[in-house]
């Protein structure tokens, strides 16, 4: 399992590179603050346009993924 993990790990890791550096830290800040809100402060609304960036980007990450 760990080592499943491990390697899922390094292909979320590489698509994201293949967006380039500045944009995988975007992604993945952008991401950690939403699920910091949705975690931590409920009572927070999150705008349609944060969770729209998320989903974006999260698809941009399983479309570059290779599954064997």
């Amino acid at each position: 399992m760990v080592k499943n993990a491990f390697g899922e790990h390094k292909q979320v890791r590489n698509a994201l590179y293949d967006f380039g550096e500045e944009d995988s830290k975007t992604s993945l800040k952008k991401l950690a603050e939403l699920r910091n809100k949705a975690d931590y402060h409920p009572d927070t609304k999150l705008t349609s346009k944060d969770l729209t960036h998320a989903i974006n980007h999260m698809e941009k990450i399983f479309n570059n993924l290779k599954f064997d």
